[in-house]
């Protein structure tokens, strides 16, 4: 068993010393002082070739430990970046950091305006003070201020009124814009095996030792923007905060379901001949073709075509196959799997509207959302038409990414409808 910790700490530490000489240049040359700034440079280049050096070291010896098969002993490995430290997060929480988020957002500061000095560091150093986890080249440069933890929070509530496909698969909260999880392959478990007086056990005898695979991920910035009057911008914190969380967290429910679609579309579908079939192909999935493990987790997911059809369906007996929830009467469950279901409009059906896919799986093994658990908000009122509409535009950033983890936990089937 590898142990990666003492080499995971030194690349975070030569990573984190290219910041530091980063910052450093780019307050010297702030400042005016170019040729201390200039006398930095050998260094900043020693400490980037030093911190590419340890992160080869740290990505080859967690390759070495994958060709092992042990996992490097822990499931999700950042290429770079670091978490939200408490001490980030308690800022953001304070009435303080609110105060000055709002009173940035009605003036159109950014950390661009900022830094070039038409806002003042001083008066906004708590919202800068954050930024360092916003990205961008300089850090910071792209995006907008961190939101107040309690404007997050309201997205996220708010987020809870729409069918999200995200809150069935996995989710990894991350920083870093790229990295890697380790996942252990799904497959069967041997049984012990049978000893004989003083024999000796090997390591996967029957190929039981664990296989482990690399799912990548990259984030991407995803944004709208969303025209707002001079008049409205004036209103309480509390109204605004509402008024834009409601827009951010419909955007955001539609992306998830958006990037978690395009995977599920994209599985080999098994074909209904005609309604007929469609009950003996539910059951086929979920008794032969899905793992008992992932069988047992599985939820059904469709949209308003499809949901019809399965209303349709009978049993045997003639008892409808799809029945309500014991515990909640709007919801449905087929063979004790909940039915979600989603609008046509958002998951269009097939081959000129004749056919409906019906997925059925175990969507928390079959893929992961990894989601930064920070969105951004920044404004301008003289960008794009705002200063002709004595309007303020806003712009909403959310960095997510959407990957297959297990093929195996969830199948697909397409329906006339």
């Amino acid at each position: 068993m590898f142990n990666l910790q003492k080499i995971k700490d030194a690349a975070s530490a030569a990573t984190a010393e290219v910041t530091r000489i980063a910052v450093q240049i780019n307050d010297l040359y702030d400042k005016g002082q170019i040729e201390d700034a200039l006398k930095l440079k050998e260094s900043l280049e020693t400490a980037k070739a030093e911190a590419k050096s340890q992160n080869e070291l740290y990505a080859s010896m967690v390759d070495a430990a994958l060709a092992e098969g042990n996992g490097s002993g822990e499931k999700f490995v950042p290429a770079h970046g670091k978490k939200e430290t408490f001490e980030n997060k308690d800022r953001r929480a304070s009435k303080e950091y609110a105060d000055k988020f709002w009173d940035a957002f009605r003036n159109g500061v950014t950390p661009a305006t900022v830094k070039d000095g038409r806002h003042s560091g001083e008066k906004y150093g708590i919202l800068m003070d954050s930024i360092s986890e916003t990205g961008g080249s300089p850090v910071g440069e792209d995006g907008g201020f961190l939101n107040p933890v309690d404007f997050d929070n309201m997205i996220i509530e708010l987020k809870r009124q729409y069918v999200d496909l995200g809150d069935y698969v996995n989710k990894e909260a991350v920083v870093a814009y790229s990295g890697w999880r380790v996942v252990e392959q799904f497959a069967a478990a041997l049984p012990l095996t049978a000893m004989t007086e003083l024999a000796v056990l090997t390591d996967g005898d029957e190929g039981e030792s664990p296989k482990f695979n690399k799912v990548e991920y990259t984030l991407v910035d995803r944004g709208d923007f969303l025209r707002v009057s001079n008049a409205q911008l004036q209103d309480t914190p509390v109204s605004l905060m509402t008024y834009l969380a409601k827009w951010f967290s419909k955007k955001l429910v539609l992306t998830h379901n958006s990037l978690i679609l395009t995977l599920i579309n994209a599985i080999s579908a098994t074909a209904v001949t005609d309604n007929k079939t469609t009950l003996a192909a539910i059951k086929t999935m979920l008794n032969k073709t899905l793992d008992p493990a992932f069988s047992a987790s599985a939820g059904i997911f469709t949209n308003q075509s499809g949901l019809d059809i399965l209303d349709s369906l009978v049993d045997g007996t003639g008892r409808p196959l799809m029945q309500p929830d014991p515990t909640n009467a709007t919801k449905f469950q087929i063979k004790g799997r909940p039915v979600v279901f989603l609008s046509d409009a958002h998951w269009a059906n097939l081959t000129a509207a004749t056919r409906s896919r019906i997925a059925i799986g175990d969507l928390a093994s079959y893929a992961t959302l990894f989601e930064r658990s920070m969105f951004e908000f920044a404004t301008t009122n003289v960008g794009g038409s705002a200063w002709r509409s004595n309007s303020t535009e806003v712009r909403g950033i959310a960095r997510m990414d959407v990957e297959e983890v297990d093929t195996g936990a969830c199948g697909l089937l397409t329906v006339v409808v």
